[in-house]
């Protein structure tokens, strides 16, 4: 009675009977509730609940437990041997109905004080709710429910009771009679097909309306889209229990946008709407929605009626009643609009999408009736859409030919395509590169005639019997983004030489600014960018030995040399990486050598060799045109332009320790060299904007692919 697991010694009523259980007997159980009675009662009514105890433990006179039903207040127990008995909640307490139910659970626990001895579920369930979540047949959903609730016709009232005042109960179908009592309309004697702008009858069916007394008027009600059209209707009696309905002729008005449309219908008197079957619908059906041909609108089920009335200014699908002139019998021969793709393998094998109107009422309209460039292509069933596609398997034709596409449907003269289709095998001219690792990853580009047979998803490429992960076929939209991309490429370099060139220019003045007051020189340096006039007058000149400004020379022209080594790197990443090292290592060694130059000529030397290196520069960035593709070449150049750009900021830097007059001299000597190398790498953009103009004109007759492991076999084109 603690409610906690402790040791016997430790539970102070462990020689009481049920006081204390171990775990290791084998009879030994906690207390539970094996039984509740009732187990659901309506929550409109409170009774008495009883619950069957195992192993309840002995109280004393002076204690007592408690039903506890979910959050509500405790309520007092009876204990009667192993039985408790106690009241449940008044029906204001309980918590709401949750939404969309007709029953909640609560569980009940029996307590002891602030101790829970056992728990168990009860459920309250609400028969009003019952009707109103089945307004089509409330009646039925009532009786029929699982709880034992009854129906009241007069009050359309669904309640716990087994009476209702002044008036005739259906009782639950656990009682007699149940469900088969229940006013009902049960069917349609009309059709269910209403065509739109046609005046219809409609008759139901309905059974066991005698339960109503009052005079209020019958009512036939069609729902659509929440609106409800309410026919005036009239009653026949028969002798078997049963109504006819004869709703007022009416025409429904309605825009449909596929061919029908399912609503309901019911009856009403009054204010009461009487139950009807489920699935009573009707079904408004427009003719003409959806129906763009002939054959799309014999295609329609012959109970629609509808028919291809050849009507003016245009022939169309009408409902048969409504067409003025005579129906057409049989179908205009086929059109065709669209065939894809227009070529094909001589082997076959690939399928045929043939778009247009009048391709037959079904599948089996087509099948022996289609040919592509005079071959007979057989259809599949499951690319078949009623008149307006039918996807073919290509045969092989055993030579190139070409034709167009035609389709026969029954007797009327095929229909023609005014596309031809053209028999044809791919032709490979060129294979660029021919090598790559054996780990794969190269790009290859593949160039030949007739590479775009099928479609784009028909084509793989192969080395040997290795596949060319994600091979391509290069139509006019690639080549409009290759002009794009190319376009771009050229702009990027330029920009990015103008930038890196104005950069290094920058440096040299700072290198130089540095070198002159180290020197206690006075020197004025002007614009870097324009690297046309730079003004030095030297009023002391520096005393340093000249074998440091030879060695600064030479580690010059070594650093010109590693740039010009950068222009030639693999990609674009380790060209940046490469040149922006040569352009560091060139300006610290120049700033370290200007301080100790020793004469205007030591100095001009080490210009003249600074210049060297900016013309080998300029000669291995002209190297880098030669590139196989036009990506290839466009990197290259930015690199040229890049590396050049950082010898010219060394050659800059190093004049700055001369005279005033070599001063002036060196750097115009380096602007031309900037300028040279500037010029070359602008040409050898233009040059890889060309290629790849050139690569995009040609790309109808080019595949990319990339190798996944290049191996020494011969390439392939497989059309699958």
């Amino acid at each position: 009675m603690v409610g906690g697991c402790s040791r016997k010694q430790q539970c102070q009523r462990h020689s009481q009977p049920n006081q204390w259980f171990w775990s290791f007997e084998a009879t030994s159980q906690c207390v539970n509730v094996q039984n509740l009675q009732p187990a659901s009662q309506s929550r409109a009514e409170q009774n008495q609940v009883t619950l069957s105890v195992v192993q309840l433990p002995v109280l004393t006179e002076a204690e007592s437990l408690s039903c506890v039903f979910g959050l509500l207040p405790p309520q007092p127990a009876v204990i009667t041997g192993t039985s408790i008995t106690c009241q449940s909640p008044v029906p204001e307490l309980l918590p709401p109905m949750p939404t969309g139910s007709d029953h909640m659970i609560l569980p009940v626990s029996l307590v002891f004080g602030h101790v829970t001895i056992a728990t168990s579920n009860m459920t309250f369930y609400d028969c009003g709710a019952v009707s109103r979540l089945n307004q089509s047949s409330q009646c039925l959903a009532c009786v029929t429910s699982v709880w034992r609730c009854n129906w009241c016709p007069l009050d359309q009232l669904c309640t716990h009771n087994h009476s209702c005042p002044n008036q005739h109960v259906i009782l639950s179908q656990r009682e007699s009679p149940g469900p088969t009592s229940c006013p009902l309309v049960f069917g349609l004697q009309s059709s269910a097909l209403v065509p739109l702008g046609m005046t219809t009858s409609l008759v139901l069916r309905g059974r066991n309306l005698d339960v109503y007394t009052d005079e209020a008027p019958y009512e036939c009600v069609v729902e659509i889209e929440g609106v409800q059209h309410r026919l005036a209707a009239t009653v026949e009696k028969s002798h078997d229990n049963t109504d006819t309905f004869i709703c007022s002729p009416h025409q429904f008005q309605f825009a449909l946008s596929q061919l029908q449309y399912s609503v309901p219908i019911y009856l009403c008197r009054g204010e009461r709407r009487i139950d009807a079957s489920p699935g009573l619908r009707l079904q408004l059906y427009d003719c003409s929605a959806g129906q763009s041909d002939c054959s799309q609108c014999r295609a329609v089920p012959e109970e629609y009626g509808c028919v291809w009335c050849p009507g003016s200014p245009s022939p169309g699908c009408v409902y048969n009643q409504s067409c003025s002139r005579t129906p057409e019998d049989s179908c205009p021969p086929p059109q065709i609009t669209q065939v894809q793709p227009l070529s094909g393998p001589l082997e076959g094998s690939i399928l045929v999408t043939i778009s247009g109107s009048n391709l037959g009422m079904r599948y089996h309209d087509v099948v022996g009736g289609i040919t592509v460039a005079g071959v007979p292509c057989p259809p599949q069933a499951e690319g078949y859409h009623i008149s307006t596609r039918v996807v073919c398997e290509l045969q092989p034709s055993g030579k190139q030919r070409e034709g167009p596409v035609m389709v026969r449907v029954g007797a009327a003269p095929p229909g023609e395509s005014r596309q031809v289709f053209t028999y044809q095998d791919p032709q490979i001219l060129s294979l660029v590169p021919d090598k790559g690792p054996v780990s794969g990853g190269t790009q290859l580009t593949i160039r030949g005639q007739q590479l775009l047979t099928g479609q784009k998803s028909d084509l793989r490429a192969f080395l040997g019997v290795q596949s060319c992960y994600s091979a391509t076929a290069a139509a006019s939209a690639a080549a409009t983004a290759a002009t794009t991309a190319a376009t771009a490429t050229t702009a990027t370099t330029a920009d990015s030489a103008t930038t890196t060139t104005a950069t290094a220019a920058t440096a040299a003045a700072s290198a130089a600014a540095t070198a002159a007051t180290t020197a206690a020189t006075a020197t004025t340096a002007t614009t870097a960018d324009s690297a046309t006039t730079t003004t030095a007058t030297a009023a002391t000149a520096t005393t340093a030995a000249a074998a440091t400004a030879t060695t600064t020379a030479a580690a010059t022209t070594a650093a010109a040399t590693t740039a010009a080594t950068a222009t030639i790197a693999t990609t674009a990443d380790s060209a940046t990486t490469t040149a922006a090292t040569a352009a560091t290592a060139a300006t610290a060694t120049t700033a370290t050598a200007a301080p100790t130059a020793t004469t205007a000529a030591t100095a001009t030397t080490a210009a003249a060799t600074a210049a060297s290196a900016a013309t080998a520069t300029t000669a291995a960035a002209a190297a880098a045109t030669t590139a196989a593709t036009a990506a290839t070449a466009t990197t290259a150049a930015a690199t040229a332009a890049s590396a050049a750009t950082a010898t010219t900021a060394a050659a800059a830097a190093a004049t700055t320790a001369a005279t005033a007059a070599t001063a002036t001299t060196a750097a115009a000597t380096a602007a031309s060299a900037a300028t040279a190398t500037t010029a070359a790498a602008t040409t050898v953009a233009a040059t890889a904007t060309t290629a790849a103009a050139a690569t995009a004109a040609a790309s109808a007759t080019a595949t990319t692919c990339t190798m996944l492991v290049l191996v020494s076999q011969a390439l392939s084109i497989v059309i699958v």
